[in-house]
This record gives C-alpha cells, sequence and structure tokens, in this order.
C-alpha cells in the first residue's frame, strides 16, 4: 500500500463543505466497516475560516467543532476527503449548510440517548429518530447529510437522511474523492 500523505501536507487543499470519511481502526469502527461494506466509520464537514481548518461532528458526547488536526489525532487510519463535483456545486448554498450544522451545535447526548447511539453504531442499524426534525438520535452522516440537504443539496436521493452511512457519501455520484491522508 502506498504511503498516505500527512496531515499537513493537504491541510491548505481543504475547503469549507469537504466531507471528512474516517476510516477507524476500534471494534465499534470495526463493525461499522463490516456491516455497511465501507472503509469508513465516521464522517465530519469542514469548514475553513481565517485560515483555521476545522470539523463539524456528531460523536458520542454530542455535536462538536474542532481543528481537523485533532479529529486526525484520533484511533483514524486514514481520512479521506470528499468534495462535491462541479456539476453539483452550484446549486450548494454555503451559508445554509453552515447555518444548519451551527443551529445544531452543542447538543449534549444523555444517558438514554447515548444507549440509543451506541446500539445503533454498535449495530451499525438505524433506529428511526421520533422527528425528522430533531437531532436527538443522529449519528455523524446523519448530522451531516440533513446540512447538505438544507443547503440545496442531497446527497443521497433515494434515502431520508435518518438512513445515510458513511458509505453514501463516498458511492455518491454528487461528491468526488480529493485527497486522502493519515496524521
Amino acid at each position: 500500500m502506498k504511503t498516505l500523505p500527512l496531515y499537513h501536507d493537504v491541510r491548505d487543499k481543504l475547503r469549507t463543505g469537504d466531507v471528512l470519511l474516517c476510516s477507524g481502526v476500534d471494534y465499534v469502527a470495526w463493525k461499522i466497516r463490516k456491516v455497511t461494506s465501507s472503509p469508513y466509520s465516521h464522517v465530519a464537514a469542514v469548514r475553513v475560516d481565517l485560515n483555521r481548518v476545522m470539523a463539524f461532528e456528531a460523536a458520542a458526547d454530542g455535536t462538536g467543532y474542532l481543528p481537523v488536526s485533532l479529529l486526525a489525532r484520533r484511533k483514524y487510519e486514514h481520512i479521506a476527503v470528499y468534495r462535491l463535483r462541479r456539476a453539483s456545486a452550484g446549486q450548494f448554498q454555503p451559508y445554509e449548510f453552515l447555518a444548519s450544522l451551527l443551529d445544531e451545535l452543542g447538543l449534549e447526548y444523555g444517558f438514554a440517548t447515548l444507549g440509543l447511539i451506541w446500539f445503533r453504531e454498535r449495530l451499525a442499524i438505524t433506529v428511526p429518530a421520533k422527528d425528522d426534525a430533531t437531532l436527538d438520535t443522529r449519528i455523524c452522516s446523519e448530522y451531516v447529510s440533513v446540512a447538505f440537504r438544507r443547503a440545496g443539496i442531497d446527497p443521497c436521493p433515494a434515502k431520508p437522511d435518518k438512513y445515510t452511512y458513511p458509505r453514501d457519501f463516498e458511492r455518491s455520484s454528487l461528491f468526488k474523492e480529493v485527497a486522502k491522508f493519515r496524521f
């Protein structure tokens, strides 16, 4: 296998709206990858502002916003960067994309919600959310999918957001891989 570039080698190529598909190495990540037939187990969305490269994500403790360099330090074998293809990019509304991510930022999952998310990720299955308009049980790929849909792009037209997995971004005809890196 070819050696992947390091994060600092691709950092300046990242753009707002890029999707980070992360290939985790722990048991839960392995289970998600295996059951979904994908090399990826986690999704985050990029925002570049004032020379800061940041990521929005939904993780076990809730939604968050952190430097991509910190995200990359987690137990990931590699991270792939996916970007909207030129044909789709004209429909993309970056303000709406960021507004959607920010509107749901900081949500903390309670004990019951953590249990449900743990169950879903452990088994890599989807449990219908109580309401599509709430985030209380969304996983990472659903959080990012909703933001894209609200920004005029439906990453998985054949599926509702609550059934979106990392593989759906990888396989979507609207996105293309532009880089891979490791930390």
